[in-house]
């Protein structure tokens, strides 16, 4: 694998008039705080960072800059970062310690870990089913999937099931009906279609894809599916992306591959807009973001960022890509004229503490009056 070692009246007011002052003054405090962070893991350090968009937004002309995040500690070797819909929970894949770290962003005055729970062997990518009650873990070094049902209302969420899987699984998206998840396999190039109906999931479709598939991405109506292939049997030391044709998910396949640049490697996220037209991709092997025109399935955009790029989030309105690296940096990506606006790098804050390396992010946005 590319990974050697291998995220608030009176008292006579009628009710009505009473919920409206509570609505407003949640409001009010929501914006005072901040309601959206960045999360980043951090896999040297065992932990992610926090960052406040509105702390780091980048200026009219390019800089560069430092910036120290807050700290919430992880298991070891935190790579896939995901948040719950509501912004309530963030949820990471710890490679290192075989489990999965659960975040409570809404705790004050920051962020806390509640807990940990045990999956399979080398936790790599998360997944959230649409209603949220599902968080599927892909097993790398344990060739498997973990379902961790979320809604029994158990102080740690206990294991639905573990699908075995003929080689080791990488990223994973799930339908918007929840009934199938597309799970890549790093090994034998494919992306396999588990229908999630029966008692007991089964693979129905076996899709070919490209060499090394690890980044993957589906369009909001489910009919497009985006895999990123690490590398490309024609360039060596290529890479390249699959776009299957989902509508049916038990009879998709591959209806076109697109070559990206020499030296590219997708190893973490991809970013699709709120449109979808366009798809961001980081690359590992090369200092940029690839973006995509979907309509016309063409690459329009090599943006120079910091070197080894892995994690890949949208801003609220999509205006901003936040792409972090496997070092202590990130670039910040205009996404209307794929310029880097800024590259931020991390300090260390002890003298001998091991720098931070970055993979897979989550941008959290915060209910109104959280608690």
């Amino acid at each position: 694998m590319f990974r050697q070692t291998i995220t608030r009246l009176r008292a006579h007011a009628p009710l009505s008039v009473l919920a409206l002052g509570i609505i407003v003054t949640c409001a009010h405090a929501a914006r005072a705080q901040g309601a959206t962070r960045l999360y980043v893991a951090d896999y040297r350090n065992a932990r992610v960072a926090v960052f406040d968009p509105k702390a780091i937004e980048p200026k009219q002309n390019y800089e560069q800059v430092e910036a120290t995040p807050f700290w919430v500690q992880t298991g070891a070797q935190p790579f896939g970062v995901v948040a719950s819909p509501d912004g309530r929970r963030v949820y990471t894949a710890n490679y290192g310690s075989d489990n999965v770290s659960v975040i409570d962003t809404t705790a004050k005055p920051n962020p806390v870990r509640l807990y940990d729970v045990a999956v399979g062997d080398g936790p790599y990518q998360l997944a959230l089913s649409p209603d949220a009650k599902t968080l599927y873990v892909s097993n790398f070094e344990g060739h498997s999937v973990t379902a961790l049902a979320l809604d029994t209302g158990a102080a740690i969420p206990p294991t639905k099931w573990t699908l075995p899987l003929p080689y080791s699984p990488t990223g994973m998206v799930v339908t918007p009906n929840g009934r199938y998840l597309f799970v890549n396999q790093y090994q034998d190039w494919k992306t396999l279609v588990v229908d999630l109906s029966p008692a007991v999931p089964q693979v129905v479709n076996p899709i070919q894809v490209g060499p090394a598939p690890v980044a993957i991405a589906m369009s909001k109506d489910g009919t497009k599916v985006y895999v990123a292939n690490e590398f490309d049997q024609f360039i060596q030391w290529g890479a390249s992306l699959s776009i299957i044709d989902a509508a049916d998910p038990e009879h998709a396949s591959e209806s076109k591959r697109i070559q990206l640049t020499t030296g590219s490697s997708p190893r973490g996220q991809m970013a699709l807009s709120g449109n979808g037209r366009w798809l961001f991709i980081s690359n590992g092997g090369t200092a940029n973001v690839t973006t995509v025109d979907l309509l016309d399935e063409k690459i329009v955009a090599e943006t120079r960022t910091v070197p080894d790029m892995v994690g890949a989030v949208l801003s609220p309105d999509g205006g901003l890509l936040y792409a972090s690296n496997q070092g202590n940096s990130l670039s910040i990506v205009d996404t209307g004229t794929f310029q880097n606006r800024k590259d931020i790098l991390v300090p260390f804050q002890l003298p001998n503490e091991p720098p931070a390396m970055f993979e897979c992010a989550a941008l959290v946005t915060l209910p109104a009056c959280a608690q």
